[in-house]
């Protein structure tokens, strides 16, 4: 900063704070040299306090600490200051400190001080000291997570020719902390294959891929349910509240609802799923689509053909997900969802069959012959067999959850109309994110490497959704007789502020071993 604005800078905050201690109910007074303006809220119960260092202007919700920023600043040797902590320097190193405003948090202090008042309030209530730590021992999984976390800084500037703002954020990271592989469940070192592009249509609505190693992460899940289990039982062991009722949590442990999953899928889901993920993922919104829900539509009764009813607005969205075996990973989705249609239909069956006893309406051994409600459907689509589940009668006939395995890759949506279009993408019958030309843009800015990854194309969720008749008839029917705090033309100035960004980009990666780097750009016209 040139001298002469930071003159002017340096001119703007006094002149600021002047104004702010002119205030009524302000109070002054001189610590070390440095006068604190207390200024009192009366109608949020609080008192405000500033105080000018220099050409720094501290504003706080405590005395104290203003206080101690002018201990600091009066201490030339700068014991027990930010400046001197290695996670600070470490975290700072790698930062733009001239950009438009940077900063900085210790994660792992914070957590630390969540866990400290916990600690105090529960040794302070009237439990015993006993009973108390025995709940903090099973917290230990949790202090290792934190015991992972170091110091997080961060800067965001101006991009070029101003043409949108760029976050940067760096995040130290412990990896010998806690129990060998704890940070490699929930944060991969592994960067996105770039081929799943090829899953991905050009111009998507949305786009989040990462890669992840699930058995890892299967892990990671077990233990931390477990662990939450844990501090549970010794909760209600220790609260007389609960005595008596600590059996209903087994019913809850981790191996009971996997236990009850299983049952349902027929499938082990560690050994037979889990076993058969590989490391990349993805999730893509593509558009939105307005559909009528059909009335009149009751269990297995036909539908009128032209039968209209309410409007829905179905978000065109699917998952995928890269497999290791896709022979065996189509035969256990088959036999998994065959199986949780056969246990559905006749728990279906039960009920008709209990009804029908209860109404004589008709007899037994016609209800167990009915046809079953839900049934696996097989259609063919350019060689790929596409797997979803039919549901007569269902009243959105769009909506269908259904299934594919497309080479390495198997690829889920509610919509057979979306999965047909992923697998166009990726037969090259439609262009791939891949000649996405504003994201090759920016991908400099989020270095060739990621993690995980998000595109986020506001210009075109706002062009989708302006084309929603159901949208476009509710912001017409915004009148001032209408009992709403927003008017049609609240709405349209929204829309007109928001169709000034273009896009949103962020990636995640692990660098140099020790930050989780994160990186974003988000193009705004007119900055």
């Amino acid at each position: 900063m040139d001298n002469k604005k930071h003159v002017r800078v340096k001119k703007a905050i006094a002149d600021f704070y002047l104004l702010f201690t002119t205030k009524d109910k302000s109070a002054h007074k001189k610590y070390k040299g440095i006068s604190i303006t207390s200024y009192t809220l009366p109608a949020l119960a609080m008192s405000v306090h500033a105080a000018l260092i220099s050409d720094v202007m501290i504003v706080c919700n405590s005395k104290l600490y203003i206080e101690k920023s002018i201990d600091l600043f009066r201490d030339k040797e700068h014991h027990g200051s930010l400046l001197t902590a290695s996670d600070f320097q470490n975290a700072t190193s790698k930062i733009k400190k001239d950009a438009l405003c940077w900063g900085y948090s210790n994660t792992k202090r914070y957590y630390q001080e969540i866990l400290h008042h916990y600690a105090s309030n529960r040794l302070g209530s009237q439990q015993s000291k006993e009973k108390s730590i025995e709940s903090f021992a099973a917290m230990k999984p949790m202090v290792e997570l934190m015991d992972t976390f170091g110091g997080q800084a961060f800067y965001i500037d101006y991009a070029e020719a101003r043409a949108g703002f760029v976050f940067k954020s760096y995040a130290l990271l412990n990896k010998n902390a806690g129990e060998a592989g704890l940070l490699e469940g929930i944060i991969s070192d592994k960067g996105v294959d770039p081929r799943v592009n090829s899953l991905v249509p050009r111009a998507p609505i949305l786009y989040y891929a990462g890669s992840q190693n699930f058995p890892a992460s299967w892990i990671f899940l077990k233990k931390f349910y477990s662990s939450f289990q844990e501090m549970l039982r010794a909760e209600m062991k220790n609260d007389p509240r609960y005595q008596g009722h600590t059996g209903q949590l087994e019913n809850m442990s981790f191996e009971a609802v996997l236990k009850t999953v299983e049952s349902f899928l027929g499938v082990n889901i560690e050994n037979d799923i889990v076993s058969l993920l590989g490391n990349n993922f993805g999730m893509v919104l593509v558009d939105l689509k307005e559909s009528n829900i059909r009335q009149g539509v009751s269990g297995l009764e036909p539908v009128a053909e032209h039968s209209v009813g309410a409007a829905m607005v179905l978000p065109q969205f699917y998952i995928f997900c890269e497999v290791k075996d896709s022979v065996k990973t189509q035969a256990v989705l088959t036999q998994a969802l065959e199986h949780l249609l056969d246990t559905a239909n006749a728990f279906v069956q039960q009920i008709e069959k209990a009804q029908a006893q209860q109404a004589h309406e008709q007899a037994v051994q016609g209800v167990q012959t009915q046809k079953p409600l839900l049934a696996l459907k097989s259609d063919d689509y350019g060689g790929v067999s596409i797997y979803s589940i039919d549901i007569p009668g269902f009243p959105i006939e769009e909506l269908k959850v259904n299934y594919c395995v497309v080479d390495t890759y198997v690829i889920f949506s509610l919509s057979p109309d979306v999965t047909k279009r992923a697998i166009d993408v990726y037969k090259h019958t439609l262009g791939s994110f891949d000649s996405n030309l504003y994201f090759e843009t920016v991908k400099a800015t989020l270095g060739e490497s990621y993690s995980y990854m998000l595109y986020f194309d506001v210009t075109r969720l706002l062009d989708n959704l302006r084309l929603i008749k159901s949208f476009r008839q509710w912001k017409n029917s915004l009148t001032p007789n209408t009992r709403v705090d927003f008017s049609k033309e609240d709405i349209d100035g929204l829309l007109g502020i928001a169709s000034n960004i273009k896009a949103l980009t962020m990636a995640y990666t692990l660098s140099e071993g020790k930050f989780l780097e994160s990186s974003g750009y988000i193009e705004i016209e007119g900055l």
